[in-house]
């Protein structure tokens, strides 16, 4: 199938507040890639969800999302504030953001669809 070019991209980001949101957030973010044409999928975490980045239990899940493109986004405020260090984190499966808040506003300037965990 031939892919739009980026202008023609469907964008959405998930917003993942808390650690108890990933087991939810995973299978519908799955189901949106596979029913989706064309969609570019941003996950940001921020609050006690960056935890995540400790968690081994969803990494297979995780590894897969971002195998199909998805980016998973973690805030550095949130990171700092749970005491997670930058080099704690798998950089295979994260990428730091300084701000949440800030990401979620710019993004959504952008165009993107935002879908609350």
């Amino acid at each position: 199938m031939k892919k739009r070019s980026n202008l023609m991209l469907k964008r959405a980001i998930f917003h993942v507040h808390e650690m108890k949101e990933w087991e939810n957030i995973l299978p519908t973010i799955q189901n949106a890639l596979n029913d989706v044409e064309d969609l570019q999928v941003i996950v940001l975490a921020n609050g006690r969800a960056v935890r995540i980045a400790l968690r081994e239990a969803h990494y297979q899940d995780l590894e897969k999302l971002v195998k199909q493109g998805v980016t998973i986004e973690l805030c550095q405020h949130a990171l700092q504030a749970q005491g997670i260090d930058l080099e704690m984190l798998n950089n295979h499966l994260f990428t730091p953001v300084t701000s949440g808040i800030a990401e979620l506003i710019n993004r959504q300037h952008d165009g993107y669809a935002y879908i609350r965990a």
